[in-house]
């Protein structure tokens, strides 16, 4: 079925719509994700060198406190603070994330003395490992941060900016609809002639 002019134009304003409407939700989401992750790895890092550095003045060098400290760790960003010390391991929870959660690849170039961090999944969820090599107390000091509030975040701009697609793709056949009843109305007459000569009058 072959559509009218007034029809393909309102399709054509409603496709316009739809086009610009995805490009500007693609580049927001992509700039928004961008900046949601930084600030949060930004975050993560900064709280597990400061936790590291504590670790490094608190424990003495013939051990003994590691668990108490470990638990006294400030992680307002709900981390899971986990220390490697002369080939043991401390958690300030176990019941929280530990040290079988670290990737194994980060776990080990911790350990031969780099710090490090890494993004993973784990059981749906994205999450951020930490690790800092503290070689004055001959030990690892980690962290596992959860981004579960950026996903969340993440998720309720996604679905804002597609409603706000299909929003504008709307506005925009209407548009088209009104600017072409516009724009054909002056040829309305000039049909019902070319009608009525056709039809032989």
């Amino acid at each position: 079925m072959r559509l009218g002019l007034r029809a393909r134009l309102t399709v054509a304003f409603a496709l316009g719509a739809l086009g610009l409407s995805l490009l500007l939700a693609s580049v927001s989401y992509a700039v928004a994700r961008e900046n949601l992750v930084n600030q949060r790895e930004t975050a993560a890092t900064r709280q597990a060198f400061v936790n590291a550095r504590v670790l490094r003045d608190a424990v003495p060098l013939e051990g003994g406190d590691e668990q108490a400290v470990l638990e006294s760790l400030s992680s307002p960003s709900g981390a899971s603070p986990i220390l490697f010390r002369d080939g043991q391991w401390y958690e300030a929870d176990p019941v929280s994330r530990g040290r079988e959660e670290v990737p194994l690849a980060l776990r080990t170039m911790v350990l031969k003395g780099e710090p490090a961090k890494m993004r993973f999944r784990l059981d749906g969820q994205s999450f951020m490992a930490v690790g800092v090599p503290i070689p004055s107390i001959n030990g690892s000091y980690f962290e596992i941060a959860s981004f579960s509030e950026v996903d969340s975040s993440l998720s309720s701009i996604g679905f804002a900016l597609g409603v706000a697609a299909i929003v504008t793709t709307a506005a925009g056949a209407l548009l088209g609809a009104v600017a072409s009843r516009r724009v054909l109305r002056p040829l309305t007459p000039i049909g019902w002639a070319a009608e009525a000569i056709a039809g032989g009058r």
